[in-house]
């Protein structure tokens, strides 16, 4: 499995929740910019 994308996070309690959930979503919009377009499309609830 590729880990070009991952992130390691040692949660305590001084580690914000929006955070978490920004890294979050930035590496799913990396990983989403590397597949193939028509699978983007599908995803993205396209019809093709």
């Amino acid at each position: 499995m590729n880990k070009k994308h991952w992130n390691t996070l040692v949660f305590a309690k001084s580690l914000p929740a929006s955070l978490v959930t920004e890294l979050i979503g930035h590496s799913h919009e990396l990983v989403v910019k590397g597949l193939p377009a028509k699978l983007r499309n599908l995803l993205s609830g396209g019809d093709d």
